[in-house]
């Protein structure tokens, strides 16, 4: 990209400067508006007419050519950030973070902060291991954003390349808690009618099938037969909590084998009792009532409304890139995730 970008703005288009600027973007630059939005409030856009930065409070009308400085203003480094991580275990070789919710693992760009890697930054600077990507030093498997629990982090490369591939060759050991809509065993024909799915005499569930991205929305996972990678999960119910109208959320414990994308949340959903909370895969009119009276104190509208997906990890198995030795870390629920695991208990809200 250039480093210094000089073009026109469409006066018509919008009363707000950042979107003006946006629409009126040479046809061949790849700049986001949040990114344009960064670079507004670092001073890196210019009004050619009197050199003035232009601010999100500049009027369209004053500005008629700018020049957005590029390269010098876009950052090259993360930011460490004193985000209070809580380290279950670390040693000079690796550490074990219980990742809260609403932290991505990784930033996508230079800008981003509040994730993980800007906390382990803070912590650890420079000794944190190269993994292929200037953005996710450290990383060497991820949770989603809103996922909580126990994730492991290298200090080393040499440490980093031992841990992928016990990933890889399925040594590592990943058990986390799930609340479901649901009980699975309510209707136990249809579950093992899917493909893929079965329950064994122990009475966990089993499901192996391929995932694969959705043509139409990139964002999601979807079960295909014929393409993708496989994933092998295990389920076993630990509990089943009775609301109203007949409905139930199951405490499900859930064992991966594998570690795709999405692939506890695809595989639950696949089986018909997606995650509470889950945006993405739970099906929108679950619990969804009909009378028309007030549910704001509803204990079907507390699930419901839960405002992530209730998924943890919390439990962690690895042998020591180092010493070999076996170890074992576990996480209890998270806050959010036991006051919820109360309100199924009681069949109270908590308000």
């Amino acid at each position: 990209m250039k480093k210094k970008l000089t073009f026109y703005v469409n006066k018509n288009l919008y009363s707000r400067i950042d979107k003006a600027i946006f629409e009126s973007l040479p046809k061949d630059i790849k700049l986001s508006r949040s990114r344009l939005q960064v670079l507004i409030g670092r001073g890196a856009v210019i009004n050619a007419a009197d050199m003035s930065v232009v601010t999100l409070k500049t009027k369209v009308s004053e500005v008629g050519k700018v020049i957005i400085l590029l390269d010098s203003f876009f950052k090259k480094e993360l930011d460490p950030q004193d985000l209070r991580l809580d380290i279950v275990y670390e040693d000079e070789f690796l550490s074990v973070i219980n990742k809260p919710a609403s932290m991505s693992v990784h930033p996508v760009n230079f800008e981003q902060r509040d994730t993980l890697v800007n906390g382990l930054i803070h912590l650890y600077g420079s000794k944190l291991a190269d993994t292929g990507c200037n953005l996710r030093p450290g990383i060497i498997h991820r949770l989603d954003k809103d996922t909580t629990g126990l994730i492991l982090i290298a200090k080393t490369d040499r440490v980093a390349v031992d841990l992928i591939e016990q990933f890889k060759s399925r040594k590592v050991k990943k058990v986390y808690l799930a609340f479901c809509y649901g009980n699975p065993f309510d209707s136990l024909g249809s579950l093992i009618a899917r493909k893929g799915v079965s329950v064994s005499r122990e009475g966990n569930i089993d499901v192996i099938t391929n995932l694969v991205r959705d043509e139409k929305n990139r964002e999601l996972m979807v079960v295909k037969t014929d393409q993708g990678k496989k994933a092998i999960s295990q389920f076993k119910v630990l509990n089943v909590f009775a609301l109203e109208k007949s409905k139930k959320v199951s405490l499900i414990q859930c064992n991966i084998e594998t570690g795709r994308t999405h692939q506890i949340r695809v595989h639950l959903s696949y089986m018909g009792h997606s995650i509470v909370g889950d945006k993405l895969y739970a099906n929108r009119n679950i619990f969804k009532l009909n009378e028309k009276h007030d549910l704001d104190h509803s204990l079907l509208s507390y699930v419901r409304n839960f405002p992530r997906q209730a998924l943890h990890a919390k439990e962690l198995t690895f042998f020591h890139p180092v010493s070999s030795e076996k170890k074992n870390f576990f996480s209890p629920l998270s806050k959010d995730l036991l006051d919820l695991q109360e309100v199924l208990n009681s069949r109270k809200v908590i308000t």
